[in-house]
């Protein structure tokens, strides 16, 4: 369910009209069957009024298309038909004068492969699919009493809200875990693997508090580039990382809401960005850079080793230094003819930087090459974390605006904004905590409200410095013209 929320989130505006329509509906009726009901109506006029004749004629085609494959086409003729039934059944829906409840359960895909050549289907596919997989396990978990769950994942019942009948497991003390497990969770530090097996059924507002398990969470992002051999601790490479059982609770953190990271941040192989977050949860190594030029970085390797571990090249570039003068340099020296090489080095780091980048991007243009800076971090981490946790906001307003602007009369209709709303702030602040700038993994309880202030402060005063800019270059612009 999560994986395909992520993908639908990464394509936020695409599927705007569709998280709108479905956002209201599920919000005012919240069920397992209104999520995967309401998939449906959004593509039938009769429901939603707005919906255009073509985009409902297409939605029909590829419903039945669906259907006809897992009907006549699945080599399992008895699951490919019950398949083809259960979406028959609620693709009817009231028109049966009986609205399908059950949601299957069982996996089959909304793409089948023949249809993939139809790339009207693919944007519908990823709605039912999100719908469908949000239903079944919004049942499983109804079905076990913990549907407060679902309801808090996607923002229908805030954490605090003080409502019967939506009530909340109440968060536990440390009585609900084992005394040994209470003890550990006061520092965060390496743990070995079968620590983490042995106690990741307690990892859940059930059993822990939101701090506990924060670090729980953290311990497991530290160990995974570690191992205990012969009494002493051995750092491994990304390639060697032990991702089982970081990968589960990755998962769970993300459902409960101790992180809004991405799925695929973490691999089998660890993604340089995700290694420099993990190593900086116990004291990030690019707070003690070695001052260097940029073209001395440039010729020297592909790869740079920081602090027990190689990052690309361009990773280390973007971390360092400010965005906005890395690409400057880099576009001057890209088109020079350099003495005793082939290739200019300059040009393909360009390209790279360029195409990944936003010049405007408040994070981005951080200078960690500033030593005063990284003295700073040093000493009030937690306002270093609260800047890169709210600074995803404008650099999302300043990337988006086009879209914003285009989606306005859309977004001015939306009656119940929870469920799209916490979609779109998870959204926001995954680019951030993502981006190449951020130094640690970063939860909700990693700052003070007064850092967060403090952050904000400082992020207000940057944008206003850049719209400033901005409206004396169009002044003076128009000035010009006339």
């Amino acid at each position: 369910m999560i994986s395909s929320y992520d993908v639908i989130r990464k394509e936020f505006f695409e599927h705007l009209p569709f998280l709108i329509y479905w956002s209201d509906c599920v919000g005012t009726k919240p069920s397992a069957e209104s999520a995967l009901q309401y998939a449906f109506k959004f593509y039938k006029k009769l429901h939603n009024i707005k919906l255009d004749e073509t985009i409902e004629k297409i939605a029909d085609d590829y419903l039945e298309e669906v259907i006809s494959y897992y009907n006549s086409e699945y080599p399992d003729k008895s699951f490919g038909k019950n398949v083809a039934q259960f979406i028959r059944a609620f693709k009817l829906g009231e028109e049966q004068k009986k609205e399908r409840t059950e949601i299957k359960t069982d996996d089959f895909e909304w793409l089948p492969s023949k249809l993939k050549q139809n790339h009207n289907f693919e944007q519908i596919s990823k709605e039912f699919d999100f719908a469908w997989k949000t239903a079944r396990l919004w049942q499983l978990l109804k079905a076990r009493g913990q549907e407060q769950f679902i309801l808090r994942f996607l923002g229908i019942v805030d954490e605090d809200e003080e409502d019967e009948k939506k009530e909340l497991i109440s968060t536990s003390s440390k009585d609900n875990i084992p005394q040994e497990l209470s003890k550990k969770l006061e520092t965060i530090c390496f743990e070995d693997v079968n620590y983490l097996k042995k106690n990741i059924d307690f990892f859940s507002p059930e059993f822990m508090q939101k701090h506990d398990m924060c670090v729980f969470f953290k311990k497991a992002c530290v160990s995974s580039l570690k191992q205990l051999k012969n009494d002493k601790v051995k750092v491994f490479a990304p390639s060697d990382a032990i991702i089982k059982p970081l990968d589960s609770i990755w998962l769970l953190g993300r459902f409960y809401g101790i992180h809004p990271y991405g799925l695929n941040f973490i691999k089998k192989d660890l993604p340089a960005r995700a290694v420099k977050q993990f190593v900086g949860i116990e004291g990030s190594p690019f707070l003690d850079w070695n001052e260097k030029s940029i073209d001395e970085l440039i010729n020297s390797s592909s790869s740079i080793r920081v602090g027990n571990h190689n990052y690309p090249l361009a990773i280390v570039l973007k971390t360092i230094y400010s965005n906005k003068h890395l690409l400057a340099l880099l576009e001057s020296k890209s088109n020079e003819i350099i003495e005793g090489k082939e290739r200019n080095p300059y040009k393909p780091l360009y390209d790279t930087i360029q195409a990944q980048s936003s010049k405007n991007s408040i994070i981005s243009n951080i200078d960690l090459s500033d030593e005063k800076f990284r003295q700073l971090i040093k000493k009030k981490p937690g306002f270093f974390k609260a800047l890169i946790f709210l600074g995803s906001f404008p650099d999302f307003i300043i990337r988006y605006q086009k879209e914003l602007e285009k989606n306005s009369h859309l977004i001015d209709d939306l009656e119940d904004p929870r469920i799209i709303g916490t979609m779109l702030i998870s959204l926001i602040l995954s680019e951030g905590l993502e981006n190449e700038k951020n130094l640690f993994i970063i939860t909700t309880d990693d700052f003070t409200t007064w850092e967060m202030f403090a952050a904000a402060i400082v992020l207000f005063f940057w944008c206003y410095n850049i719209l400033n800019k901005d409206m004396k270059k169009e002044s003076k612009q128009i000035e010009v013209q006339t």
